[in-house]
């Protein structure tokens, strides 16, 4: 198994020194690609157990979209891969989705809860 850190820390190097977009595009080939550090290193992890994850340093997902939306806001990577205009605008689209959702009632709410009042 590969360190976490030690992968993220290259991938994050590789990424900062692309010189230009086909270098860019090299390192996530590197990365993603059929043999990639990334692709093996998933192939893996059906196989792992909760402790064995955690023992790697591998968390886990976020739960729902505002967990995501605060994980990419700390996240220096996705700053330096998407730019600063981008991520901005991402971050802010994706908090107005959040609350959009979070204010949604669906048809189950209706049905199960509407009668109650």
């Amino acid at each position: 198994m590969t360190d976490i850190a030690a992968l993220d820390g290259e991938l994050t190097r590789m990424v900062e020194t692309a010189a230009d977009e086909p270098a860019l595009e090299a390192v996530r080939v590197a990365a993603l690609g059929k043999k990639g550090s990334i692709s093996a290193l998933l192939s893996t992890l059906g196989k792992m157990s909760p402790e064995e994850r955690k023992a790697h340093g591998i968390g886990t997902l976020p739960d729902n979209l505002h967990e995501a939306i605060i994980a990419a806001e700390n996240s220096p990577l996705v700053r330096k891969i998407l730019g600063d205009n981008v991520f901005e605008k991402l971050i802010e689209n994706k908090k107005i989705e959040w609350e959009q959702y979070r204010r949604h009632v669906s048809d189950y709410e209706l049905q199960r809860y509407l009668p109650i009042l």
